[in-house]
Formats: structure tokens, C-alpha cells, sequence
């Protein structure tokens, strides 16, 4: 069995991040009144992973078909740690059994009723930077909870890509590091645009941006935003233990999101992930995309995406047992 090892400080650098967008060792600040430096070393490091790697597997591909192989999934709990991005930092559930509030320090859980936060679902409220991350915990470990940090972190970050030869070399034009341009594989030409790899699940498969092949078996076919499968439940009535949601818009729980495998607008599993080809593995993988709701690769109307979808990263379960 391969193992995966990474480690790190915690630290975002070379990745911005921050109320103010920062990567050059100045204050980085945060909504919540948190003000920390890059020299002080105050991001829950040094930490080492020992991830058991899979990359390449999940699967195999015959006839232009997705033969997938039996998963081990592994419930992912509210607070749990399930990956790591390229620059370190902690990936974490979107979730959260109590809700500190910032503002006056009280501490909101519905927990007992059966209502899971979801912190990128209730607006300011958890404070989250531009980056979908912020520090937490006693070590003020600095953790990320959706993929925005792709977008406000990664993207347009001359200090990140001179980091790493990976995201330097055969990007997707102008500042597109974190995605691939055209590959040459076994006569193949491979559509320029697909995802590079942002960060690895501890369950061992990689985890890549928004941007996949349309026919996960074929690496010539146009490039995509790759769409969650998760939706908004039908809203439940006056009689449940809901809290309220004049005070809690819809979105704001877990609970209020539901797995819809029937969803045509979708493509991925409920894992939110795929088996499918990409510029890495061209033989094959099982992957994680990075989810928003908006953006298009229409040619007549692209735009970025830009508003995170549940669940964001990583599903509900992952799709196998994880390691640290």
C-alpha cells in the first residue's frame, strides 16, 4: 500500500487569506477580530499526514463505460477533519453541531432536535474570510469549509504558482493555474480546462476544482462545471421542530439538503465525486470536485463560478474509510 505523506505548518502561504487578501507576511485579519501573521506559527502546525493513496482507483473504464468498484464509505460527522489542500491547509465538514456567535459569544446548537449547521448556509454569521476559511479551535488552526479559497486564494496569486511547478506549468491561459491546458496522451489530444489537482480526501482520492470533462470517459469531449447532487428538501411545515425560518433561511442545516440521484442537472454521486478521466490519471480515477451553483463554459456566456454548493467538498460520507 502507497502512503501519502504530507506535511505542514497549517499556515495558507503561499495562498492568500484574510479579511484583507493578504500572502506577503503581513497581519492577515478575519472577521471575528482575529489578526495573525504569517512568522507566528499559530495555524494548529506542524501536522503530518499519512494518507493511504488511491489514486487511480474506485473503478475501471471498458467499452467507454464506469465500472465501479465496491465502496467502503465512512460517514463524515460534523467538525471532522476529511482532507488536505495542496498548501496545507485542513479541509473540514461543512458542518457544525453549535454555532458560536461572534458577535456576543453565544453559543446556539440545535443538535438536540436533529439540526446540523451548515456554516457556509448562514451567511456572515460564522465569519468566514473571502477564502471560505478562517482559524479555529484552541490553535487557531486555520481550516477551510468550502471551495472559495480555489477562487480568492489560488487563482490569480503570483506567490502560489511559483510554488509549485505543478500549478506553473500548462495552464488553462491567462492566470487559470489551477487548471490544465490540452494534454497529449497516447494520440489523444485532452480537451484544454479540466481541474488540476487542489487538495487529496484522507480517504486517499485526489480532490480537483470545478472543472471536469463532460463524458468522464472521454478526454475530448468539452469541459463542464461539475454540479452537486445535493438539493433544497421540500421545506417542512409549521408542526416540525424546525427552527424557525424567518430567523434560519432554508440552507442553513444540513437537514435542509437531500441527496437527489434523479437530479439531471447533476454529476456527481453522492460522495460528490466521479470515476472518470482526468489529465492526471488518464487511465482512470475515482476524483472529489470542488461544487458552486453558478458560473458556465457556454461559449456565448462564460462566467466564473462563484457561490459554493453543498456540501461543498467533500459528501456526506467518503467513499472509502479514511487515514491520517
Amino acid at each position: 500500500m502507497s502512503i501519502l505523506k504530507i506535511k505542514t505548518d497549517g499556515d495558507p502561504f503561499p495562498a492568500k487569506a484574510g479579511t484583507n487578501l493578504v500572502n506577503d507576511g503581513t497581519t492577515r485579519l478575519f472577521n471575528d477580530g482575529t489578526s495573525i501573521q504569517d512568522q507566528d506559527n499559530t495555524f494548529g502546525g506542524p501536522v503530518e499526514y499519512n494518507i493511504s493513496y488511491k489514486g487511480g482507483r474506485g473503478g475501471r473504464i471498458s467499452n467507454g463505460s464506469v465500472i465501479l468498484e465496491d465502496s467502503n464509505e465512512q460517514v463524515v460527522n460534523s467538525d471532522e477533519l476529511v482532507g488536505v489542500a495542496v498548501n496545507g491547509v485542513p479541509i473540514y465538514s461543512p458542518t457544525s453541531d453549535s454555532l458560536l456567535d461572534w458577535v456576543d459569544g453565544t453559543v446556539t446548537s440545535f443538535a438536540g432536535n436533529g439540526w446540523t449547521w451548515n456554516l457556509s448556509g448562514i451567511g456572515s454569521a460564522y465569519a468566514f474570510d473571502p477564502c471560505g476559511g478562517k482559524p479555529e479551535g484552541l490553535t487557531n488552526e486555520y481550516r477551510y469549509r468550502n471551495g472559495k479559497f480555489i477562487l480568492n486564494g489560488f487563482e490569480s496569486n503570483g506567490e502560489f504558482t511559483a510554488s509549485s511547478e505543478y500549478f506553473r506549468s500548462n495552464p488553462f491561459g491567462g492566470s487559470s493555474v489551477t487548471r490544465h491546458g490540452a494534454v497529449e496522451y497516447d494520440g489523444v489530444t485532452f480537451t484544454a480546462g479540466h481541474s488540476k489537482i487542489i487538495g487529496w480526501a484522507l480517504d486517499g482520492f485526489p480532490i480537483y476544482g470545478p472543472y471536469g470533462f463532460e463524458n468522464p470517459t472521454d478526454p475530448t469531449s468539452t469541459i463542464e462545471i461539475m454540479r452537486s447532487a445535493y438539493s433544497f428538501t421540500a421545506p417542512v411545515g409549521e408542526e416540525s421542530n424546525r427552527p424557525s425560518y424567518v430567523d434560519y433561511p432554508q440552507g442553513a442545516f444540513k437537514e435542509d439538503y437531500e441527496f437527489r440521484g434523479d437530479n439531471s442537472f447533476a454529476t456527481l454521486d453522492r460522495f460528490n465525486g466521479r470515476y472518470c478521466i482526468t489529465p492526471d490519471f488518464m487511465q482512470g480515477t475515482y476524483a472529489y470536485f470542488l461544487t458552486f451553483s453558478d458560473g458556465s463554459t457556454s461559449a456565448l456566456s462564460p462566467s466564473l463560478p462563484s457561490t459554493p454548493a453543498y456540501p461543498y467538498i467533500v459528501g456526506e460520507s467518503t467513499r472509502e474509510q479514511r487515514s491520517r
